[in-house]
């Protein structure tokens, strides 16, 4: 009976567990409460989703369907109210009403996110909860999978289990969850993609998976996202670093290696040519899918005007940008509790402190930790210019990136936190622990 019971009270208090029952909370309260379309494309995600069963995917300069239309016409969009014919019409025809003249704007995506958001949805609809609702409550699986991998991401590193644990929850408390787990986005399944990338990456490292399966996740990620390439680069980046310092790491018991054997040992270890291979095939999947987007667009009809604030990209421009994301770590527009912004603030400065504190004194911290930060830190402030280089280049101008854009980051940085907490002790880990859990719960019951 005692072991029983003992039993009952370590599954009830598994880390795992608590973090699926606290995602699905959250998300399960929140979307009743989410009236309105999010202001972040979501009439024309719903658009998208209700088309995968016809067509499995939108084309460029193809017109939205009734089912969006209703949804924007009836519900209309937070912050800025109803759009296109009266709610209830017999007909949603009148293009010049609705968001970019009656067009998609989700072309640019693959059918990733939305053909398996909607095959998870079914259940639901079958139910009887609308297509919309049902797709935000898939929500619940995409949050649950993107905090446990952050977890046992955390774990596979080390990191004392309270941190993990505390660190994890937190990030569901950030207005970027908000904004991607409680709506239909394309952001939702970013947090699990990009901890997966790095739990793949650690196992590699370690030479405890195929590393074939880095390049497989990789190109699966990015044709879900193409902001998933800045996971993939910063897990490619650190796994190719980590391998050359194990080879020219000074062995004591092999004095007398030369230069040229560890050398030998960079160019013939297969984890540094994977990394290498793996870049370049997630960048050749995304512009493989946009050569395949451009021969579908229907002829004749010119694609959505999306962005209206088109600038020239220039210098002080790229300056803006390599910070856009380096003291925004799970920013995502406003947000709808008090505790979203004490936690964003909170997770910034501490990962901002984190990376620094770990590249400017390196010593006696693990070389692993040494290189995620660095690469980490790398990536953040590259982000956003090679993003802003890539939009001018196919479209001709510069757009402002906006802050969300960073959840892909926001996985390294919370690991470069709980990193860091490893190395200073681990006498606050309990602390962080509770912390967490707090940001959690308040972030639930709103």
């Amino acid at each position: 009976m005692t072991q029983s019971r003992s039993r009952l009270v370590r599954l009830l208090t598994s880390p795992i567990l608590l973090l699926v029952l606290f995602s699905c909370a959250f998300v399960g309260i929140t979307v009743p409460d989410n009236a309105r379309l999010s202001p972040f494309d979501e009439y024309v995600y719903l658009d998208y989703l209700a088309k995968v069963p016809s067509q499995v995917f939108v084309h460029t300069g193809e017109e939205t369907g009734s089912v969006a239309r209703e949804a924007i016409a009836c519900r209309g969009i937070v912050n800025y109210g109803t759009y296109g014919d009266s709610c209830g019409s017999s007909s949603y025809s009148s293009d010049d009403l609705y968001p970019y003249d009656g067009k998609t704007g989700a072309d640019i995506y693959t059918p990733g996110y939305f053909a398996a958001t909607w095959a998870l949805a079914q259940p639901l609809v079958a139910a009887g909860v609308g297509l919309l609702d049902a797709g935000r409550l898939v929500g619940m699986l995409w949050l649950s999978l993107g905090t446990t991998l952050l977890f046992t991401l955390m774990r596979m590193l080390r990191v004392a289990t309270p941190v993990a644990l505390g660190l994890s929850l937190a990030v569901i408390a950030t207005p970027a969850v908000f904004w991607s787990a409680t709506y239909i986005s394309t952001d939702a399944p970013v947090l699990a993609f990009a901890s997966a990338l790095g739990i793949v990456g650690v196992a590699s490292a370690r030479r405890r998976l195929p590393l074939l399966l880095l390049p497989v996740l990789s190109v699966v990620a990015v044709l879900f996202k193409v902001q998933n390439l800045a996971a993939v680069g910063i897990v490619c980046a650190a796994l190719f670093l980590y391998r050359i310092v194990l080879a020219f790491r000074v062995d004591p018991d092999s004095p007398g290696t030369t230069f040229g054997h560890r050398l030998g040992r960079v160019l013939t270890d297969p984890a540094i040519w994977i990394s290498i291979f793996t870049v370049a095939l997630a960048a050749a999947a995304q512009v493989a899918w946009l050569a395949f987007r451009t021969q579908e667009a229907l002829r004749g009809s010119d694609g959505a005007i999306v962005d209206h604030v088109q600038k020239e990209l220039s210098t002080g421009a790229l300056f803006t940008e390599a910070f856009r994301f380096l003291f925004a770590v799970g920013a995502g527009g406003t947000s709808p509790t008090v505790i979203g912004p004490i936690v964003l603030a909170c997770l910034s400065a501490l990962a901002v402190a984190a990376m620094l504190g770990t590249v400017l004194k390196p010593r006696g911290i693990p070389a692993s930790a040494v290189v995620i930060a660095g690469v980490t830190l790398g990536a953040a402030l590259l982000m956003g210019p090679a993003l802003s280089l890539a939009t001018s280049m196919v479209a001709g101008y510069y757009v402002p990136l906006p802050a969300r854009y960073g959840i892909v980051l926001l996985p390294a940085f919370v690991v470069c936190i709980g990193l860091f907490v490893n190395s200073v002790g681990k006498r606050g880990g309990v602390v962080i622990g509770c912390l967490g859990a707090a940001c959690a719960l308040l972030a639930v019951l709103g």
